[in-house]
């Protein structure tokens, strides 16, 4: 079980200064970097510059039950042909790119939906709609044939009032 070393409330994440440990474990995450950098490996290479392309890097501190500080390490998304996982690095809850797993199931799931809106807006609502307008219209032109009516019919009581002419 881990927990956070220091509990920190902030309203504002650009507006704050991190712990002094975190500051170190985060520099520490800097030279390793640049020790990366400079290797045989053509995949430590490949892994620096997929980070310097605009991979966000998270650092956090935390505590185990028996009171050990461990320091973790992440990176945003996925880098090269290693996708979530690069030694020394936190791995993702879930790999969004495996084809059963979970992100792909429900994204399936949304798309399926998405499709059921689109036929539902280009069919049964395209006819609601149509109906629902020649109602209106239908209306409204009733509505204005009985105020015409009105008016006329004012005018009638109006002209009989001003002749002096009673039914």
């Amino acid at each position: 079980m881990f927990c956070n070393l220091a509990i920190t409330i902030m309203n504002n994440p650009f507006d704050y200064t991190p712990h002094v440990v975190c500051e170190e474990a985060f520099r520490k995450l800097i030279v390793r970097l640049e020790t990366l950098k400079k290797s045989d490996k053509p995949d430590d290479v490949n892994f620096c510059r997929e980070l310097e392309a605009g991979k966000m890097l998270g650092v956090l501190i935390a505590t185990d039950s028996y009171g050990v500080s461990h320091t973790l390490y992440a990176f945003s998304g996925q880098v090269g042909d290693r996708g979530f996982y690069y030694h020394g690095f936190v791995g993702p809850v879930f790999d969004y790119l495996q084809p059963d797993g979970y992100f792909k199931t429900k994204e399936a799931d949304i798309s399926r939906q998405n499709i059921e809106i689109a036929l539902f807006e280009e069919g049964a609502l395209v006819k609601i709609r149509n109906a629902y307008e020649c109602a209106k219209d239908r209306l409204n032109a009733e509505v204005a044939e009985y105020k015409e009516r009105c008016r006329l019919s004012k005018l009638e009581r109006d002209a009989k009032r001003q002749s002096g002419v009673t039914d």
